[in-house]
């Protein structure tokens, strides 16, 4: 009589969990990546917003500021936001995944130079998840991100 070959039902199981616990790092992996991608996506969206009206203020000879609420922020003409030129203002959304956190939520720019008026610096924490990131603006304008 022939024996008919094959796998034990013990090998079956033994590959089913090693497929699975593969699959399961790789899942993990990507969404902590996708987690750090948008994070940092942001980050520098983010970043080239602050810059840019800092050149405003510099290159339009007039305050800019900006100003953040919860899901969105905005650049701003004028001294503050009350008593800006709401003609100018230019609204980004932040998404819903990101919180930006730190306890200055309006700043400005100094028309000329585009250093800070009224802080020596400003610092954010931008939250998605369980990454964060840190934004810095230093006295002269500059903004900085730190891991």
């Amino acid at each position: 009589m022939r024996e008919i070959g094959g796998f034990s039902l013990i090998e079956m199981a033994i590959v089913m969990f090693i497929l699975s616990s593969l699959i399961g790092i790789l899942f993990l992996t990507s969404v902590n990546f996708y987690r750090s991608q948008n994070l940092d996506s942001f980050v520098q969206d983010f970043s080239i917003q602050l810059n840019k009206a800092r050149s405003y203020a510099i290159y339009r000879n007039t305050e800019y500021g900006i100003k953040i609420f919860d899901g969105e922020y905005y650049i701003f003409e004028g001294q503050s936001y009350l008593s800006r030129n709401s003609a100018k203002d230019e609204k980004f959304v932040i998404p819903s995944s990101i919180k930006i956190v730190g306890s200055i939520t309006e700043f400005v720019f100094e028309r000329r130079t585009g250093y800070l008026k009224d802080y020596d610096q400003v610092e954010f924490i931008i939250v998605f998840g369980d990454k964060t990131k840190k934004i810095q603006i230093n006295h002269l304008g500059l903004t900085n991100y730190i891991q």
